[in-house]
């Protein structure tokens, strides 16, 4: 199936934070998607504990997802063209 994206709005749903450029990178960068006017990522679960520099527990959850946003703010900063 083939999809035109040109000129059209579009909205990603990713269940986290690292799927959409891990699935759609390519194409964000030079695919179909790129030829979109806008993308916009929503990101389902945004809370996480899961990191390999802290032990994961309930209680560094909020540190955690701080550091996935900052991560995921960071990629998009990267990635905006003009």
């Amino acid at each position: 199936m083939s999809l035109c994206l040109a000129g059209r709005d579009v909205l990603v749903v990713s269940p986290h934070f690292d799927d959409v450029p891990l699935s759609l990178g390519q194409s964000l960068t030079d695919g179909e998607l790129s030829r979109a006017r806008r993308v916009r990522v929503r990101v389902v679960f945004g809370r996480t504990n899961w990191t390999t520099r802290l032990h994961p527990t309930r209680g560094r959850a909020p540190v955690v997802s701080a550091w996935r946003r900052v991560e995921e703010l960071l990629a998009a900063a990267a990635s905006v063209t003009p």
